[in-house]
């Protein structure tokens, strides 16, 4: 049987859309089509439809990426008091993935001149695996008749004449891809590390916490210096005060000021008690 086996650039192929053809006419757009520029801004994070803007939370910078521990394994809800995050990259090797096909015959003409197309599944058709082109055509059961002639006796008898089953003249097969071929990518994912703080950095975080409230605790206590000093010292060391905080900007600064009023106001006291010390 002379068969025809369909190579893949022969195979049957789903005619596509048709394509629009621009003809050369050029469409000037009048003043109401006129294109109004849709130049895409910026995304904001606004309230979903319901939410009122006071229930509305940001959402952390973090939220959409996935995040793992120093373990391996992957969190979703990071303590960044006891922890920080790194932003890193990972790459995602996907390979190679081979086109899907089988074989399929499409048409067949017997010896007899009958042409049919065969459907899936179809009795006649024997393909062991519609991997490769390889089938054979199964023939129906021959069909028998009785026939009637004479003897050489001359009497009328009866004979069965069994009718041989057509073959296969010619047929066609062919390939057909279920899934197009895919090459080997890779793909890159931002991704977040998750490190816990050293118990020193845990001690460094708590200082720097509590650091505005002792500073406001310091800045108070200045305050309450300065006063008792301006009391002690009268009108013109209450002005050199103001004048030191106006000039000083840290708390640290004012206090170095302020020791220096205190050393002035003290200063002869504190000679003479020097020379009565004993050689």
């Amino acid at each position: 049987m002379d068969e025809e086996i369909l190579t893949p650039s022969e195979e049957e192929i789903t005619p596509s859309e048709e394509e629009t053809v621009p003809s050369n006419e050029e469409t000037v757009p009048t003043e109401e089509e006129t294109p109004v520029d849709e130049t895409p801004t910026e995304e904001e994070n606004v309230p979903a439809e319901g939410e009122s803007e006071e229930d509305y939370v940001e959402p952390p910078y973090y939220a959409g990426y996935r995040i793992f521990a120093e373990n391996g394994r992957e969190i979703t809800d990071p303590d960044l008091t006891l922890g920080y995050l790194v932003k890193d990259h990972l790459t995602i090797n996907h390979p190679a993935i081979p086109a899907k096909y089988h074989y399929k015959v499409r048409h067949v003409t017997l010896t007899d001149g009958t042409d049919f197309y065969p459907e899936d599944n179809d009795p006649r058709i024997n393909m062991p695996d519609n991997q490769v082109p390889s089938w054979s055509y199964v023939a129906p059961e021959p069909e028998s008749i009785i026939e009637q002639y004479v003897d050489e006796d001359g009497q009328i008898q009866d004979r069965v004449i069994t009718i041989p089953a057509p073959t296969v003249k010619n047929a066609s097969v062919a390939y057909i891809i279920d899934a197009p071929a895919v090459e080997a990518y890779d793909e890159i994912e931002t991704i977040y590390h998750y490190i816990l703080y050293t118990e020193k950095e845990l001690a460094n975080n708590a200082f720097l916490a509590e650091g505005p409230v002792r500073l406001d605790g310091a800045e108070e206590s200045i305050n309450d210096i300065t006063e008792v000093v301006a009391d002690l010292a009268g009108s013109d060391i209450e002005d050199r005060v103001d004048n030191a905080e106006e000039r000083l900007t840290t708390n640290k600064e004012a206090l170095d000021e302020l020791l220096l009023v205190v050393a002035d106001i003290l200063g002869g006291a504190t000679e003479e008690e020097e020379e009565e010390e004993p050689v």
